[in-house]
């Protein structure tokens, strides 16, 4: 598919990246960032290219791996507290268990001429995202596996609360279940220096939070988010349907590739391990 049949580049003039619209619209993206820690762009792929999507995620679904593990809300990230966590109480934040059940179809399962693949890599999509962000350069990450993947949750599959230890992510939704299966965030809980508000936290693990905030996100959405320090989840699907989502994964650094132990845990295989 052209990228014109790819991305609505009327609405977003990717194609013109040093016009004024386009120029204007990084500007609008970045402040709606740097205000919410997320930047919503709805519209921004084709009907055309969401059921093409769609459909290069059913022929992957057979293999897809179905993760469900259990960690803790700040897992993996850097900066880590230094307690351990046996020596907390059993009912502090940093025990609450938070569960992840949900497929991940890798990239290398997904067909070379996907419409989200090929965004993926395309050079105008990449500087369109470091200008929002405000970065000289990001990178595709080059995992075998990671960087340009789809998830699938359905009945019961989520995400819960967590932070992401990288500090930004890009997705775009290409469906969207009938009930449940939100995103939900709530921002101003971690500071840069890791320091966690323990007591907002708490919280938000107990649905008393008054400022979870749930944006309104619909199929051919492209969302920038900051999730190393705005707590976040994807709430669980509820009933018949499901929710499927893009996720693009840039870094700072070129050539930088997966972890083993997260490639299995993800993936449910290596990069030694390919098929």
């Amino acid at each position: 598919m052209r990228m014109d049949q790819i991305v609505d580049l009327e609405c977003y003039p990717l194609d013109r990246l040093e016009g004024a619209a386009c120029r204007d619209l990084v500007e609008r993206c970045r402040a709606e960032l740097e205000e919410t820690g997320c930047c919503l762009l709805p519209g921004f792929l084709t009907p055309e290219a969401i059921a093409a999507a769609l459909a290069d995620a059913d022929a992957a679904l057979p293999r897809a791996h179905q993760v469900d593990f259990i960690t803790t809300y700040d897992e993996g990230c850097p900066n880590p507290h230094g307690e351990p966590l046996d020596s907390l109480p059993a009912d502090h934040p940093r025990r609450h268990p938070s569960p992840t059940y949900i497929r991940f179809i890798a990239k290398d399962l997904i067909r070379d001429g996907d419409p989200v693949k090929d965004l993926f890599h395309w050079p105008n999509m990449i500087e369109f995202a470091g200008g929002i962000l405000g970065m000289s350069a990001i990178y595709p990450f080059a995992c075998p596996m990671a960087g340009c993947i789809f998830t699938v949750a359905e009945e019961g599959e989520l995400q819960d609360w967590h932070f992401d230890a990288n500090d930004f992510i890009v997705t775009i939704m290409l469906e969207d279940a009938e009930k449940g299966g939100d995103f939900e965030y709530v921002p101003g809980l971690r500071t840069p220096d890791a320091n966690d508000d323990f007591e907002g936290v708490g919280r938000v693990f107990d649905g008393k939070h008054p400022g979870v905030i749930r944006p309104g996100i619909e199929p051919g959405t492209l969302t920038i988010f900051k999730g190393r320090y705005n707590l976040h989840r994807a709430s669980p699907v509820e009933g018949e349907g499901r929710r499927v989502m893009a996720v693009l994964s840039y870094e700072d650094t070129p050539d930088r590739v997966g972890v083993p132990k997260l490639q299995k845990q993800f993936y449910g295989r290596t990069s030694d391990e390919l098929r």
